[in-house]
């Protein structure tokens, strides 16, 4: 969890970076995390079993990440296989498939995304949740961080400048 205070009155950009592996001397597979962000009543989902299809239900068998999510980031959900099976970097859209973890496909609508944060109340408490959904092999979160542009709150000169004009 972290707490954000002292920002304006609502968001006009955002990106959120995770730095995600196995667990030193394990493996752990892209395609068993499950990552989300919550932020008062808004929802994200970051990472939902990705490469997961109706042709490989376990999705993609890479070990890790080290990505920044960002509003106009192609879906990391269908990123395709890396060479030799290595980490994951660079900008990313969200998976954003607010489905079971069990049940996601790649078909599966992207409801659950930064875009809704746009306009938010950046101030307050911001959750990261992150799950390994495979029982052998363990991943680790090692990081991860929230760069949020608000949009400030008006001055009050300002207010009165702008309500003064057409009168």
């Amino acid at each position: 969890m972290q707490t954000l205070s002292g920002l304006g009155s609502s968001i006009s950009s955002i990106s959120i970076s995770i730095d995600l592996s196995a667990v030193d001397g394990d493996v752990a597979f892209n395609g068993d995390y499950y990552v989300t962000l919550q932020h008062d009543d808004k929802f994200v989902v970051l990472l939902n079993r990705v490469g997961k299809t109706l042709v490989n239900p376990y999705g993609y068998d890479d070990n890790g990440f080290n990505i920044t999510f960002t509003l106009d980031g192609e879906d990391v959900h269908s990123y395709g296989d890396l060479p030799g099976g290595g980490l994951l970097i660079g900008s990313w859209g969200v998976d954003g498939r607010a489905v079971d973890p069990d049940e996601v496909l790649d078909t599966d609508s992207r409801t659950a995304t930064l875009a809704q944060l746009l306009g938010a109340n950046p101030n307050g408490e911001w959750t990261l949740f992150a799950a390994d959904m495979n029982g052998s092999g363990s991943g680790q979160l090692n990081s991860w961080s929230i760069d949020v542009q608000a949009i400030p709150e008006p001055s009050t000169a300002t207010f009165i400048l702008a309500s003064g004009i057409g009168l």
